[in-house]
Order: C-alpha cells, then structure tokens, then sequence
C-alpha cells in the first residue's frame, strides 16, 4: 500500500470495524497500527488473562482422510501435497474415472474473507484419483480446474 507523502503510517488509526467485533476491547486498548504490530500478547491481553486462559495444541495442519477400522479406530492418511495448498471447506468421493475406485474431488477458495485475514485463494480444487490398495494420486487432468470462490461441492 502506497500512502500519500502527507501521511504518517504510525498516525493509522484502527477503525472497529477491523476488529470485527470479536475483540472490541481492541480499540481501547491499542490505537494505531504501529503500536498493534509492536506489541506482544501480553500488551494486549494481559499476561494473567494468557496464562489463566484455556491453551489448546494442533499437532498438524494438514487434510488428511480418516479411514475407519471399525470399533471406533482410524487410520490417518495425508491427502497429497496439492491438498495442502489452501483449506480444503468441501469434498465429495466418487469414482471419476470409472476405474472402481473411489476418488476424491475437493475444493476451498474463500474471497470475502476478514479485513485482517487473507483472502484464501490458491486453491484451484483438486482431484485425487483413488487407486485398488486405497491410496491417492493427484490428477493433472485440468478440466477441475476452479479459479472462483468455492466452499462446498456436491455431487449432482
């Protein structure tokens, strides 16, 4: 962004809007851009709120499919690598191919995302091509190709 000579970046203030109400405190708290980019959590929120507060872990980001073993056991399976470029919001399995496989089609581009959140659009969707041993392969056929918006898919 390229500001007019005239204006000072640590002079932006943060308008409630930008914090889409889900910290309204914010506003209060911190003033400018300049001194929310500088600041730690604990400027923020206070160290005592962030050590009282429930702590949660993410042990991967990544798609995975969940394959039942029954008695309420699954195994874990990263999609390919291709899957990992955006969030995948939508899927469907069928055979696309008509090899006797179940394939997997999904999708997840996000345009209208929050004003502090990137717009999450380098995914084109994608087809992984099941095989007889229950693995996938990413398909380079590009006629699923989506260059739009998508949240959900479904079979018609």
């Amino acid at each position: 962004m390229k500001l007019a000579p005239d204006i000072n970046p640590s002079s932006l203030i943060l308008q409630p809007a930008e914090t889409d109400g889900k910290t309204p405190y914010l506003n209060s708290k911190v003033e400018t851009y300049k001194e929310f980019a500088t600041s730690t959590m604990a400027d923020i929120y206070g160290f005592d709120k962030l050590e009282n507060a429930e702590h949660f872990s993410v042990n991967s980001l990544q798609t995975i499919i969940l394959k039942s073993k029954g008695n309420g056991h699954f195994e874990t399976q990263e999609l390919e690598n291709y899957a990992q470029i955006g969030p995948t919001l939508s899927l469907e399995t069928y055979d696309v191919n008509n090899d006797g496989y179940m394939d997997i089609v999904g999708v997840g581009n996000v345009f209208d995302s929050e004003v502090e959140t990137i717009r999450y659009d380098a995914s084109k969707g994608y087809t992984l091509l099941g095989d007889k041993n229950g693995n996938y392969q990413f398909s380079i056929d590009y006629s699923y190709f989506n260059n739009g918006e998508a949240k959900t898919i479904k079979k018609t």
